[in-house]
């Protein structure tokens, strides 16, 4: 039998037939998905992030989920220079809505030494 004779075969694609190993006939098949994808976004447990208190703006939207923890691979200098950079969100807002208007220069000066 002479390769000639033979007709090609055609694969039905997205876009009408196409000839059986063209580029068409691998990349626009008809697909159908063998599963269905089904989620319960119920089950998710949700993060409470929700502030303690009404919050007066402008404020820095920090929120405090976990504490600070320190290495214990510093030494005692190091460990105290880092406490003492710690601020908390009341503390931190209070001096930026102290500093906003600048019109108490020494503060500002000593807060940002």
């Amino acid at each position: 039998m002479a390769a000639e004779n033979l007709s090609p075969a055609f694969v039905q694609t997205t876009f009408g037939q196409s000839q059986t190993g063209s580029f068409c006939s691998y990349q626009l098949t008809h697909t159908e998905a063998n599963f269905s994808a089904t989620t319960n976004i119920a089950s998710i447990p949700r993060l409470n992030n929700s502030p303690p208190t009404e919050l007066a703006y402008p404020r820095f939207p920090l929120s405090a989920m976990d504490t600070f923890v320190i290495s214990d691979n510093l030494n005692d200098a190091e460990k105290a220079l880092l406490r003492t950079l710690e601020v908390n969100e009341n503390s931190f807002n209070s001096i930026e809505s102290a500093m906003r208007e600048q019109s108490n220069f020494d503060f500002w000066k000593n807060e940002l030494k």
